[in-house]
């Protein structure tokens, strides 16, 4: 070092120094990401279900009775659900559609309160049932479950539909 400068000297020293702190952050992000990831892994496994699977059966709801038609059509929707008002053109179809299911809207809010959310979107279903929260499994608005006459789900679509999945609902109401 006979021949560098003192300034040449520290001019390394803050080269290498830059350098290992950057390389420094990078590891501690991986590391980050990869124990985030593996927590979230293990979050998702325990996490409860968030609504019914197809082929299990949604039991007693509000006294519906299944067996009055082959196909019951649940929308299981709330007021102050974003994606429910967004979706309304949609629902307002599916219950103008011409088909043999019935077509029931599911809450958890007050009676009063939601029947008139339903009103001011004009939209008017065979049936709308009340659930307690915790009686049932649904747990994201709006979510749309086709259920058999045996009360057991035959489809579900959850979440604001794309136009595919749009499809996919008035294809299965048109069917039967």
């Amino acid at each position: 070092m006979r021949g560098l400068s003192s300034t040449a000297v520290w001019q390394a020293i803050d080269k290498i120094a830059t350098v290992s702190i950057i390389l420094l952050a990078i590891f501690v992000a991986y590391l980050g990401t990869v124990l985030l990831g593996q927590r979230g892994r293990d979050t998702k496994a325990s996490a409860p279900p968030v609504g019914y699977a197809v082929g299990e059966s949604v039991g007693a709801i509000s006294g519906l009775n299944f067996a009055k038609t082959d196909r019951t059509f649940l929308l299981f929707a709330r007021a102050g659900c974003q994606h429910c008002t967004a979706s309304m053109d949609f629902y307002r179809r599916l219950v103008a559609e011409p088909h043999r299911s019935r077509f029931v809207v599911v809450t958890t809010d007050e009676d009063a309160d939601f029947k008139a959310y339903l009103k001011a979107n004009q939209l008017v279903p065979d049936e709308v049932a009340f659930v307690s929260p915790i009686d049932t499994k649904f747990r994201l608005t709006p979510t749309i479950v086709l259920v058999g006459r045996d009360g057991v789900v035959r489809a579900a679509w959850v979440g604001r539909l794309p136009q595919k999945g749009e499809f996919e609902v008035l294809r299965e109401i048109q069917t039967h």
